[in-house]
């Protein structure tokens, strides 16, 4: 059984009992994108279900449509360092839902299309992995949360999430 605990983060008390977690990409990606492609092959998603003590599911079906929908390939390369891709910013080229700009597509040559859906789904697979771990994470530790780091800092693309 998958326990969001085994990734090796720092975990610190803050004021009134709330935790801060820091937690480094190379750790929290492969593990959580391992854990998806479990999901998707049959494994229950048990980090992603609530009980009694811990809340609601809600987000839970929307994290699993959300996996599905991207192609198997995108998880693979997922797994992979972003220098294996094009050298074209993620953000750049999508739109606030993870869709591709049509207007930035038409722009570039027919022979670069499949090289920017191949960095845009691989993004999007990160970004799903993302969400998931940060509500297994709520799920574990309930309101007790104030603040997730991922990265050490901003020259490491640190990013950091108040929940």
């Amino acid at each position: 059984m998958f326990d969001i605990k085994s990734i090796l983060m720092e975990i610190t008390d803050g004021e009134d009992g709330v935790k801060h977690i820091t937690i480094h990409p190379e750790d929290l990606y492969p593990a959580i994108i391992i854990r998806i492609q479990e999901v998707l092959a049959g494994a229950n998603p048990t980090e992603l279900l609530a009980t009694s003590e811990r809340g609601g599911t809600a987000r839970a079906d929307i994290l699993l449509a959300n996996a599905r929908a991207l192609p198997e390939r995108a998880w693979e390369d997922a797994l992979c360092p972003r220098e294996q891709f094009i050298a074209i910013p993620y953000l750049s080229v999508v739109e606030k839902n993870g869709k591709i700009r049509a207007e930035l597509m038409e722009a570039f040559s027919k022979s670069l299309r499949p090289e920017i859906e191949r960095m845009v789904a691989r993004g999007n697979a990160l970004e799903v992995a993302l969400g998931w771990f940060l509500h297994a994470l709520r799920l574990e530790y309930g309101g007790t949360i104030n603040t997730i780091t991922t990265g050490k800092g901003k020259a490491e693309g640190a990013r950091t999430f108040r929940l």
